[in-house]
């Protein structure tokens, strides 16, 4: 079967989405179906940032002289159904905004999340306009949703009740090299790098609102006596940061929270081992990646009782109340000292995520492949 698979969202400084569509496009490349990548860029540029082969690419030419990646998206459908008629089924991983055609061949688009319409303040103006008025016309495209958790396929339906037919639930998963490592050469070789203490707390991910940061430095503030590790802070800086940043000079907190940056990909599996917890106390996320990634090392976790959060987790993790400094406060402070509790949620956190795998996820959506194209004969 050839498959199409939109893998514009991959780059160099990868996250979220374009992590997805990576890990997808790795995973598929040694299934039995040839593997189309829909993309502006050839082959070879895309190669330059993947670990693995696919069959080939189809390059939609991106014209545009301006809103780039926004009018190549509004107008790929169309493209698609006009002039590449070689696939299958089409995967649409990007999770954008596509106006114009429909593609004359099965086509899935996956949600990943729905935070603008939920927390639409945490969000650009521009992005949350472009959705609210345009995300319904891309859904009704598809010829099936997929979510990557109950809780997203939840709140899709709650905005859109009529889709619930032809919407369902296939998990995404962390890579094979987020796992525990014994090499402490490697180890110390990274902690030399960033200039680590020996205990530490860790987040991962886009600075932006919607990750809670704020009343994590609140709970650092006010249990500064009590929480005897830094926390490091590891991803770029996204949007409506000004706030975030003015917290942390104002509450004095430079020897208590740093800001590592983006640091490259290569080097995360080694930072989630080193860590002594990782905290990710999100107020809303589709399915929270980094946290899989920390329970896959072996690192004891501490995220909110917001979003999917809860699902992914299970019971291998301490879950707080995003909005209760005090709660944050109080399960820093228990991580810092409780090592019985750290191991259980070691174990509890490494047994969990052998539930999430890549191969899983390649065969469930490989089998919504052939229901579809079944139906299109």
């Amino acid at each position: 079967m050839k498959v199409g698979i939109i893998t514009d969202s991959i780059s160099e400084h990868i996250s979220g989405v374009g992590r997805y569509s990576k890990n997808i496009l790795k995973s598929f490349a040694s299934s039995e179906h040839e593997i189309v990548s829909i993309d502006w860029r050839n082959k070879e540029d895309l190669l330059k940032i993947l670990e693995a082969d696919f069959s080939n690419n189809v390059v939609v030419a991106n014209v545009f002289p301006f809103f780039k990646n926004l009018l190549w998206h509004f107008f790929l459908l169309l493209k698609l159904k006009r002039s590449y008629r070689v696939f299958d089924v089409i995967l649409d991983c990007s999770q954008f905004l596509h106006i114009f055609g429909k593609p004359y061949r099965p086509y899935i688009y996956v949600v990943h999340d729905l935070s603008f319409f939920k927390f639409p303040e945490c969000h650009r103006r521009g992005k949350y306009l472009l959705f609210r008025f345009f995300f319904k016309k891309t859904i009704d495209k598809a010829d099936h949703i997929v979510c990557v958790s109950n809780y997203t396929r939840n709140t899709l339906l709650h905005y859109f009740p009529n889709y619930i037919e032809k919407t369902s639930v296939i998990y995404e998963a962390a890579e094979d090299r987020f796992k525990p490592i014994y090499n402490t050469k490697k180890l110390n070789n990274i902690a030399d790098k960033y200039n680590l203490e020996d205990k530490f707390f860790l987040f991962v991910g886009t600075i932006e609102p919607r990750k809670n940061l704020e009343n994590v430095f609140r709970a650092y503030h006010k249990f500064k006596n009590e929480i005897s590790f830094p926390l490091y802070i590891v991803g770029k800086i996204g949007w409506r940061t000004d706030n975030l940043l003015k917290l942390h000079k104002e509450l004095n907190l430079d020897g208590k929270i740093r800001m590592l940056g983006y640091i490259p990909d290569a080097d995360l599996p080694a930072l989630y081992n080193l860590a002594t917890a990782f905290v990710y106390i999100s107020i809303d996320e589709g399915f929270g990646l980094p946290l899989l990634e920390a329970m896959q090392c072996g690192t004891p976790s501490i995220v909110s009782n917001a979003g999917s959060l809860p699902e992914i987790a299970g019971d291998a993790a301490l879950i707080v109340d995003p909005n209760s400094v005090d709660h944050i406060g109080k399960a820093l402070q228990r991580l810092s000292v409780d090592k019985q509790l750290k191991d259980t949620l070691i174990k509890k956190g490494l047994l969990r995520s052998s539930n999430f795998r890549w191969q899983k996820t390649v065969s469930e959506l490989s089998m919504l492949f052939f229901e579809l194209t079944q139906k299109y004969r």
